[in-house]
């Protein structure tokens, strides 16, 4: 123990109590109690001297009594002992857990790594399956059954991949005979699929359109039937159907059927006996509809232009119109005398001959008289005797009197009993307002606009669009207008395209001079089709289109054939449909070469080509009103 001595009072600056403290804190009683007794007398009033005395006095005797020696180390066996079984206890502790986790805990931690892998090889199993990569899906299941035999999940999975195997090779052959246009094989290899699984890739569409195209077949054979029957109608009507639900399906032979039922149908209504004029707008249309499937073909060109020319005459002729009905109906008696049995177009042709010549004598134009009424009386009517006998009136006037009188007098033109003709049907002729051919110097065109499909008309600029409509008399007013463009200034000379059979189709011209002479000469002279011939409104230039150089493109040239130039050469596309400007110096056309059809306008030689369509649809057929 270490002594503890209250130092306060007298005598703790004498070196001897400093010296008895040392000897006291050091153990050493008998030489401490010595230095605090010699103290005592010295300072007898100190309470630090007489309580360090008081210690070493203490120390001095419990030493002695006790055998109590000074501070030495002593060994802690016991507490050794302690820790040193507590050591041992915990390494045979540790033994015996060892021991027991490897026969216990052990397995239980490698069965649940066991488990672990099994269960990622299964996930990655069905990943794959579901992917549909069955082989790689095949493998992942085995190596899991290799890991945990009794793996139910697994069984399964090796059982899905077979069916998915067995679905995809159902569903590869169904394709491939469905490609193969074996129809009925694919529905019997892919119908169950969808019974199994309906959600399977595109199964369910592809049975649609299998089924569709079953029943698009059936329609397709049953208007084959009424095509083979003559049963024409019904045979359209099918086609169209069949064209109206898919617009692939035997694209090609469809096409060309519809292209032979409008024409048969069409040429059934010109060639019906008797004659019935009152269905020639029907058959305008049936030709126009197979004109649309085959733009080229010059029978069809023929048939609708004398079918058209037909219905515009009868319609001049009913509005009294006598010269354009004379421009009409003797375009048609000049290229074919017998068309709809010929008295339909010669009995009309020749009252309005009769009528243009009245005109023309009223207004003292006596030579324009004469010229009407001589071809007049050369028609083959069964009675010229009126217009042999205007002739006759007006002769006088063309011949002077060879002595002069201050007062001449006029012979009196006879005026025998007026050849009237009366149609056996009359055809409707309803105009609406505003006449097409008031729009001078605008441009009329066909647009497939979606809210507002049929014709427009537009400035030359592109500017301030109109909607005009899609009646009959709107399109017949129209194919009116496109008919006077292949007609010279002066009426008596057409330009149009067809094929001597020794040669591609060719812009021909035909008319007669003013000696009445008729003439025909050809044009062009391409070693490919050349078509849509339109003529300048100044008669100096010819414009047509012609495939000549790979592409349809627009050509111009002089009427004797000089000067023929390629005014939009192209490499693929289409330059369609030309019409010039009343002042003939620039032109108007529609080209796919965007992609969709516009209208473009250039100059007569092919300079400052530009769109004025510039819209998102298909616009198309202009005609420059003149």
């Amino acid at each position: 123990m270490t002594a503890t001595v209250d130092t306060s009072g007298a005598g703790r600056e004498d070196p001897l109590y400093n010296e008895g403290l040392a000897h006291l804190q050091g153990g050493k009683w008998a030489e401490a109690l010595k230095c605090f007794e010699a103290l005592a007398p010295k300072y007898p009033d100190s309470p630090a001297v007489r309580s360090a005395l008081e210690q070493a006095r203490f120390k001095a005797r419990l030493d002695a009594t006790a055998g109590v020696r000074a501070r030495r180390w002593v060994w802690p066996w016991q507490r050794w002992a302690v820790g040193s079984l507590l050591v041992v206890v915990v390494i045979v502790v540790a033994a015996e857990g060892l021991i027991l986790m490897q026969r216990q805990v052990r397995p239980v931690l490698e069965e649940a790594q066991l488990r672990g892998q099994v269960a990622g090889l299964l996930g990655a199993g069905n990943a794959l399956l579901q992917a549909e990569n069955y082989d790689a899906a095949d493998g992942k299941y085995r190596e899991a059954l290799a890991l945990g035999p009794d793996s139910a999940e697994a069984q399964a999975g090796l059982q899905q991949v077979a069916e998915g195997r067995a679905i995809f090779g159902a569903y590869t052959d169904g394709v491939a005979r469905q490609q193969a246009g074996d129809l009925a094989g694919a529905l019997d290899k892919l119908g169950p699929i969808v019974v199994q699984r309906p959600a399977y890739r595109d199964v369910s569409v592809r049975i649609g359109e299998i089924k569709q195209e079953l029943q698009l077949g059936d329609l397709f054979r049953a208007a084959e039937a009424d095509l083979a029957a003559g049963k024409y109608a019904d045979a359209l009507a099918k086609y169209k159907q069949v064209k109206a639900q898919s617009a692939t399906y035997q694209r090609d032979p469809i096409s060309g059927r519809l292209f032979t039922l409008y024409m048969a149908l069409g040429r059934d209504l010109v060639q019906k006996q008797p004659p019935a004029p009152e269905l020639l707008p029907q058959a305008v249309n049936y030709f126009a509809q197979a004109l649309a499937l085959q733009p080229t073909d010059v029978e069809a060109s023929a048939e609708h232009r004398l079918a058209n020319l037909y219905v515009s005459g009868q319609a001049s002729y009913t509005q009294k119109q006598w010269d354009d009905a004379v421009s009409s109906l003797r375009a048609i008696f000049d290229e074919r005398p017998g068309y709809l049995g010929g008295k339909l177009i010669v009995d009309p042709l020749y009252d309005a001959y009769i009528h243009s010549g009245d005109a023309s004598r009223d207004a003292a134009d006596y030579p324009r008289a004469w010229e009407q009424y001589r071809r007049a009386s050369e028609l083959p009517v069964a009675d010229t005797a009126l217009a042999r006998a205007r002739m006759d009136a007006v002769f006088a006037f063309l011949t002077p009197t060879p002595t002069p009188a201050n007062t001449p007098t006029t012979t009196p033109i006879p005026t025998p009993t007026a050849y009237v003709y009366v149609p056996p049907t009359a055809i409707p002729s309803a105009t609406p307002p505003p006449p097409l051919s008031t729009f001078r110097n605008q441009i009329l065109f066909w647009t497939d606009r979606e809210d507002q499909p049929g014709l427009w008309v537009m400035n030359p600029d592109g500017g301030n669009r109109r909607f005009l409509g899609n009646a009959g008399d709107v399109r017949k007013q129209y194919d009116d207008l496109r008919t006077k463009e292949a007609l010279s200034p002066d009426g008596r000379y057409r330009v149009y395209a067809t094929s001597d059979q020794s040669t591609s189709v060719q812009i021909w011209i035909q008319g007669k001079d003013q000696n009445g002479v008729l003439s025909t000469w050809q044009v062009s002279n391409l070693t490919k089709m050349s078509y849509d011939p339109v003529w300048s409104p100044d008669g100096s230039l010819i414009a047509f289109v012609s495939t000549e150089l790979t592409s349809d493109d627009i050509w111009t040239i002089q009427p004797d054939g000089d000067n023929r130039w390629n005014r939009t050469p192209n490499k693929w596309e289409w330059d369609k449909h030309p019409s010039f400007s009343p002042d003939s110096q620039r032109i108007v056309f529609w080209t796919n070469r965007e992609g969709t059809k516009q209208l473009y306008i250039m100059d007569r030689d092919g300079k400052n080509q530009r769109n004025i369509s510039k819209v998102a649809w298909d616009e198309y057929d202009p005609l420059w009103v003149k």
